[in-house]
């Protein structure tokens, strides 16, 4: 369906900032009032989403980067191969804390996804686990 598309995760559309800023209202308020709903992905959850996707794509930079410097793996090992030892050493450290970063960062989102998940299923009760497995999400009527 068109919730099922790489295009309903992007979150910088007008009507979907509009909803993002409600939904931090929302938290912020301690729960309070009505919750803002959508039909598709949350694009509050998108902004995580794209965060995810760029970490997970340093986590894989600086994975091999490392493999490259410290285990002498192709073709990563070429690319620092004119350094001396202190500049790798260097280099090492500003990688592995980049990398280190990375993953408590995705450590994080893994627990911030099950309190999301938690947090819609007790407020929102419109089945967001079981849409995740079928994909149909259910929206109380009139909304």
């Amino acid at each position: 369906n068109k919730y099922a598309r790489w295009s309903d995760i992007n979150p910088f559309t007008g009507e979907r900032l509009c909803y993002i800023v409600n939904k931090i209202k929302w938290y912020l308020g301690a729960f309070r009032g009505p919750l803002p709903k959508y039909p598709g992905h949350d694009p509050l959850g998108s902004l995580f989403y794209i965060a995810v996707f760029v970490i997970l794509i340093s986590q894989f930079i600086t994975g091999l980067t490392l493999a490259g410097i410290e285990l002498h793996f192709e073709p990563w090992r070429g690319l620092f191969s004119g350094y001396g030892h202190a500049a790798l050493e260097v280099i090492e450290d500003v990688v592995e804390e980049i990398h280190e970063f990375g993953f408590f960062f995705i450590v994080f989102f893994i627990f911030a996804h099950l309190g999301a998940i938690i947090v819609h299923e007790i407020k929102e009760k419109t089945g967001l686990l079981s849409s995740m497995v079928h994909g149909n999400k259910y929206m109380p009527k009139g909304e």
